[in-house]
């Protein structure tokens, strides 16, 4: 009952939406993700990230700072994400605990800030978004 708890957190940290209510029982808050109204339920993993190389697939939240636009990615190696949605929670157990030394280290990670990555293939970041270019810094077409 642990590891399938485990596996419920995992996907939901990486916006797992409906596969979540599989991993648990109503006491746990199984009954709420079969709810169409539960809002939880429609977070989908939506978001791609790419951290040294590592292929991480998530849900991302973008806000401001003082102006500043933020984005932040909550996820998990795509592959380990793939193995609990369908389901094979003993398959990412072990994959996992193969790779556990194996994860991108925040030094590795230039395209982002602060990062982090955990034993479990869980990932967690946060950059500035890159700025576009607005319509009056565009050169005349």
């Amino acid at each position: 009952m642990i590891a399938r708890a485990h596996a419920a957190g995992q996907l939901s940290l990486a916006g797992g939406g409906g596969t979540v209510g599989r991993y648990l029982i109503d006491e746990q808050g199984g009954k709420h993700f079969s709810e169409t109204a539960f809002a939880g339920s429609a977070s989908v993993h939506d978001a791609k990230a790419c951290f040294a190389g590592e292929r991480c697939v998530g849900t991302d939240q973008v806000f401001r700072i003082n102006g500043t636009r933020v984005e932040a990615f909550s996820g998990m190696a795509t592959d380990l994400y793939d193995l609990l949605a369908g389901g094979k929670v003993e398959e990412y157990r072990r994959q996992a605990y193969e790779r556990r030394e194996d994860w991108p280290k925040p030094e590795d990670i230039d395209n982002w800030g602060a990062s982090s990555f955990w034993p479990d293939g869980t990932a967690l970041a946060i950059r500035v978004v890159p700025k576009r270019a607005s319509p009056d810094d565009r050169s005349p077409g």
